[in-house]
């Protein structure tokens, strides 16, 4: 990243940012107080990405202050879980309060990003407006912000065979009307599935949910009482999983000389949480609820819970075969009757296919992610960053802390390592994360992308790193323990690291 394109030229700096909603937007506020020229490119003719269109009902699964940027609360009203329109227009507010919005180019489609001089001379970004005519665009930064949620993913068998109902992406599923009378089957096993299961069973003649392996999903309150989007954003939280691959051989010890008690709680959780949201034998999870929390942790309220048990939501343990008529095919042998199947089957990591597979290589892009310096820089190519590229818990904390470090980057208040030590801390990180239980027995393609237990402890090494305390609540030590982490807590830290 320290590279002559950094270096004074007698020029504005310029910045592209690719992507216009939550990671996208603040990247380019930071970059604009900086002093840079930016430029944001979006496909969508409005900001938000996947808050612009998704499931019936799609919004936030943990109360309203986890996806707020600092110091910008949403409006009275809003609700404690927003649902997408409440949220795309909040982000809507934040590029006029920003000023970004004449920054922002609407209806390009990023075909290529292709390096100069193998970067050090800055990126050009080939892409396609509405006229289908390409352009080449040039920067010296280039800021990939699509996150790994970008274009809908459909299994081989969804594509294939002579099915005679339809198939449609769970993110498509906007009105409930399509499933009003039909023998619905839902497939997959996370959040998004449990919601558009809900939302079918409440129209259609039968649903039924399929799925290789069900996540756990934590109440909102657990027994009505403990917020337990408080404890996961908590250090509490962050002391139960396991040692960061960063911390001392002390920590780490201490780490492992507790596990018994560690698996005691969640143990102790899983316990609670099977009370308070009871499921039929075929809907609870089987793997223990750490490697959840590590892959995919999801809130409820509770609904999709109570039309399991009682029989309005059936379910089955297993994958689809094939497709053929109005007849899905499992792979355990049943078959089901169906007129509309609906995949709740996640996004393709298409960022990856915006670089040719020899600059994948260098950017460090392996078979379980995109191993990055401090979950943001290639060791090995300049000027180009990955913001919000992982799962955390608080998204906008992460994006604020992550753009921060990178304005410190770009400003020259922060010297980078060498290429070989950020290429060794990278490696440090590679063997810690496979070694997890939650990564080895899944294995994870996106293992360099999560971040849930861990993202207070990322967040105190990049304070570190940045000069400032990793301690944000002041002298209340109560509150640095078990009260949650937000972006408001790094309201000041982009000011903080100018003065």
């Amino acid at each position: 990243m320290a590279s002559r394109a950094w270096q004074p030229n007698g020029r504005r700096r310029k910045a592209i940012v690719v992507g216009a909603s939550w990671a996208g937007l603040q990247t380019a506020s930071a970059l604009k107080k900086a002093g840079l020229e930016v430029a944001i490119l979006t496909e969508n003719e409005d900001v938000g990405g996947v808050w612009l269109e998704n499931y019936q009902g799609y919004g936030l699964q943990a109360r309203n202050w986890t996806h707020e940027y600092p110091g910008l609360p949403y409006p009275a009203g809003s609700g404690s879980w927003p649902k997408a329109p409440v949220v795309q227009s909040y982000l809507r507010h934040f590029v006029v309060q920003e000023g970004l919005l004449l920054s922002i180019s609407f209806g390009v489609h990023v075909v290529r990003i292709h390096p100069e001089n193998g970067g050090l001379d800055g990126w050009t970004i080939v892409c396609q407006s509405s006229d289908q005519r390409l352009r080449d665009m040039a920067c010296d930064l280039c800021c990939v912000c699509t996150g790994l949620y970008y274009e809908p993913y459909l299994p081989e068998w969804a594509t294939t065979g002579s099915f005679s109902g339809k198939i449609l992406h769970s993110k498509h599923l906007t009105d409930a009307s399509i499933a009003q009378g039909k023998h619905v089957v839902v497939v997959g096993g996370n959040k998004s599935a449990m919601d558009a299961s809900l939302v079918c069973s409440q129209v259609a003649a039968s649903t039924t949910m399929v799925a290789r392996k069900l996540r756990w999903q934590f109440p909102q309150n657990l027994l009505g009482i403990l917020p337990l989007d408080w404890l996961a954003y908590s250090r509490v939280m962050a002391a139960l999983g396991h040692p960061y691959y960063a911390s001392t051989r002390a920590v780490k010890a201490l780490h492992w000389a507790l596990s018994p008690v560690k698996a005691l709680v969640f143990k102790a959780f899983e316990l609670l949480i099977a009370l308070q949201t009871p499921l039929p034998e075929h809907f609870r999870p089987k793997q223990p609820i750490l490697q959840s929390v590590y892959n995919n942790l999801g809130f409820t309220d509770g609904s999709f819970q109570a039309a399991a048990y009682n029989g309005t939501i059936q379910g089955h343990l297993a994958g689809i075969q094939s497709l053929s008529g109005t007849t899905v095919t499992l792979t355990d042998g049943k078959t089901l009757e169906a007129d509309l199947v609906v995949c709740a089957t996640g996004y393709k990591k298409t960022f990856r296919d915006f670089f040719e597979p020899a600059v994948q290589a260098q950017l460090g892009f392996e078979h379980d992610g995109l191993w990055l310096y401090r979950q943001t820089i290639p060791a090995r190519m300049p000027n180009i960053a990955f913001i919000n590229l992982t799962l955390s818990f608080c998204p906008p904390a992460f994006i604020t802390v992550q753009t921060a470090w990178l304005a410190a980057l770009v400003t020259g208040t922060l010297k980078l390592p060498s290429p070989e030590d950020m290429q060794a801390d990278i490696a440090k990180l590679q063997a810690c994360r496979r070694l997890f239980p939650a990564y080895k027995e899944d294995k994870s393609p996106l293992t360099a992308h999560m971040l849930h237990v861990e993202q207070i402890k990322y967040f105190d090494q990049i304070m570190r790193d940045l000069g400032r305390s990793p301690w944000r609540k002041g002298w209340n030590l109560l509150a640095e323990v078990f009260a949650p982490y937000s972006a408001h807590d790094y309201q000041n830290l982009q000011p903080e690291i100018a003065s």
